[in-house]
């Protein structure tokens, strides 16, 4: 039975953002999830390591976890599947990338250690990914990118930006709501 997951946000991020409170809230109500919005240390100068033991404390690692990322949260999200004994994962990724990203040049060291998909996807029962056209944050075809290492469902909009609460005022997310309600009622 699935009923826990974690939200990762992302850089110049944190907890109480975007959609995550909403989402929070809706998954409790609407499908009897618990989701734990990390509050991953130093959003505005990220460190790999200080990120992946602090998931490591705050989000024990147990099968049928739900795990969304946003933005950085993808690939501290994808550590921290790639670095556990967890099966039967259900992922929703948003605006994420895997490689470099030529606007930010500081994040480079999140993608020294490459995800090792090949062990990921066996832990993996369905995935999301959801971008735009417009994010200039992250380039669509980066996360697209991330849609096909994991073999997963992609959903691109034409507009929404960085899909978060900056680019369009998103405080709410419904086609994640109910793409997630896809995945644990299947």
């Amino acid at each position: 039975m699935i009923n826990k997951g974690y939200i990762f946000h992302g850089y110049h991020s944190g907890p109480d953002a975007n959609w995550f409170p909403w989402l929070e809230k809706q998954a409790k109500a609407k499908l009897g999830i618990n989701l734990t919005r990390l509050s991953l240390p130093n959003p505005n100068d990220p460190n790999v390591k200080e990120w992946d033991a602090y998931a490591d404390q705050h989000a024990p690692a147990e099968d049928n976890l739900v795990i969304i990322g946003h933005s950085l949260g993808v690939i501290a999200a994808l550590r921290y599947i790639n670095q556990h004994d967890i099966k039967h994962a259900r992922v929703i990724l948003v605006s994420g990338f895997d490689e470099h990203l030529p606007l930010y040049p500081e994040l480079d060291l999140w993608i020294e250690d490459p995800i090792k998909y090949a062990d990921l996807n066996k832990k993996v029962d369905k995935a999301t990914v959801f971008t735009a056209v417009d994010d200039l944050i992250v380039p669509y075809p980066y996360a697209l990118a991330v849609a096909r290492h994991l073999q997963s469902k992609a959903i691109l909009y034409p507009k929404g930006g960085h899909l978060n609460k900056e680019d369009n005022n998103m405080t709410t997310f419904p086609d994640l709501l109910e793409e997630l309600t896809k995945m644990v009622k299947d």
